[in-house]
């Protein structure tokens, strides 16, 4: 029997543990990028003050700022090809071109003159070169512009999707910031019932001084006392551990000291699953990224059809040609302007490709939508529930926590007064500290569904 009632009591002690490791064990984050303020005053921290750090310098959301940095480039180019490029070559040439002919005036001296030398060189070479080339695409059938529309809806996407991450993060802070303050309670509570247990063995070792207890009464009170003593140990273990998941999140040094400043309160709400679910369809970010991939894909097949068709171009060029780079000496120098229709004639059936290829990602796309909209009204439905059986929860705890309290009051007045055994007051304990981690347990299990609504609508809940 001792040995049963100890190992309720250590499985007990032991519930808050996978509930206050879950956020550490999921929630890993790259290599940090803040620095620790180790040495300086401990940083005080609201759930909302968390969540504002969190936003500011996790690394995952730096990380994919970096992708909305990446599509921008991308939309610039789209937006350049619709743009006329120009491009300017020149070359230095080397290779001298020398013809050598016999002097036809050779034989002709002149007076006072060096006398005339036998060949002649005649340098053709203009050994500078440069042209410029111009080119602008004047009908392209909206191939060129839709590319730069689909750049741009990428881009949509991609900040959508940086959205979507920060909606996570600020779930995963709001688990973990909870999770401290329920293991913080759980520690409490551990304390309590070793400072119960403490109080009991001193009055086992009185009585059984006086005679009026039993040896098995005092070696079931030390009993009670070592076991209760690791729960103390194993609570304070795990404040560390999801103090350091906190830091991991807020992009902080995991051993930087910081307080929280909150608490687990009931905060009543009056939802509707139809309110709800309108919510959800019109804020969710991953919605409207699905919706944007209909777009993107519809682009496709505009582009797709629109390789199928002759494209008119603008080509100009401009070339001179000189002995040196200043064009100081005479230069030749040409100008063309040239208007080219491109036909494409037979590509293999490329083109057909594209378009047949474009279009059943259209249709797969309008599909995903449809089913996503489900999706998310199963997934809104579900998390109404388990707020509506989490609020069930706690508000039975409240009433039981209470008549737990009561009970064990009258339980020590009866052991006090002899009226009681030792092992039914351990009971009394046992039963007020299941129901004090039930109760904190069940008010953590409320505000963590109520944040898991929140992020399934994709927007915050009216207190």
């Amino acid at each position: 029997m001792r040995s049963d009632m100890s190992n309720r009591r250590t499985r007990n002690l032991s519930l808050l543990i996978p509930v206050v490791l879950i956020p550490v064990i999921m929630l890993w984050t790259p290599p940090l990028l803040a620095q620790s303020n180790r040495g300086g005053p401990t940083r005080t921290l609201t759930l909302e003050a968390a969540i504002e750090l969190a936003e500011a310098q996790n690394p995952t959301l730096l990380a994919a700022q970096q992708q909305i940095y990446s599509a921008e480039g991308v939309v610039l180019g789209a937006r350049g090809a619709m743009l006329p490029t120009a491009s300017f070559s020149t070359l230095w040439n080397f290779a001298e071109k020398v013809q050598v002919i016999p002097n036809p005036f050779k034989d002709f001296a002149i007076p006072g003159m060096p006398p005339p030398e036998d060949n002649l060189k005649l340098d053709f070479t203009q050994d500078f070169q440069g042209s410029m080339n111009l080119d602008l695409p004047l009908a392209t059938w909206g191939l060129v512009r839709n590319g730069y529309a689909d750049a741009r809806t990428a881009l949509d996407i991609t900040k959508n999707s940086l959205e979507s991450s920060r909606l996570d993060i600020v779930l995963q802070v709001t688990q973990t910031f909870y999770g401290v303050l329920l293991a913080e309670e759980g520690l409490n509570v551990a304390r309590d019932a070793l400072a119960q247990a403490g109080r009991q063995q001193e009055i086992a070792a009185e009585r059984l001084a006086q005679g009026a207890a039993s040896e098995f009464d005092l070696l079931r009170a030390q009993v009670q006392v070592a076991n209760l003593k690791p729960g103390v140990t194993r609570a304070e273990s795990m404040i560390r551990q999801v103090r350091i998941g906190l830091n991991l999140l807020l992009g902080l040094q995991p051993d930087e000291e910081i307080r929280l400043e909150g608490e687990l309160r009931y905060m009543p709400v009056d939802l509707t699953l139809g309110d709800l679910r309108q919510r959800a369809l019109t804020n969710r970010v991953d919605l409207q990224n699905a919706r944007l991939g209909v777009q993107r894909a519809e682009l496709g097949v505009k582009m797709a059809s629109a390789s199928r068709l002759p494209a008119l171009l603008l080509n100009g060029i401009f070339s001179f040609r000189s002995n040196d780079a200043l064009l100081s000496d005479n230069y030749n120098d040409s100008y063309m302007a040239n208007l080219i229709v491109a036909f494409p004639i037979f590509d293999g059936f490329a083109a057909r490709s594209r378009k047949q290829i474009a279009t059943a990602g259209r249709e797969q796309a309008r599909i995903m939508v449809a089913q996503f909209e489900q999706v998310i009204g199963a997934e809104i439905e579900q998390a109404l529930n388990d707020l509506q059986a989490a609020e069930e929860s706690y508000l039975a705890q409240v009433d039981n926590v209470a008549i737990a309290e009561r009970a064990l009051q009258i339980a020590q007045i009866s052991f006090e007064n002899e009226m009681m055994t030792s092992v039914e007051l351990m009971d009394s304990q046992l039963a007020l500290t299941m129901a004090r981690q039930n109760h904190f347990q069940s008010l953590y299990d409320y505000l963590i569904a109520l944040a898991r609504i929140e992020k399934a609508v994709g927007q915050p809940i009216s207190y």
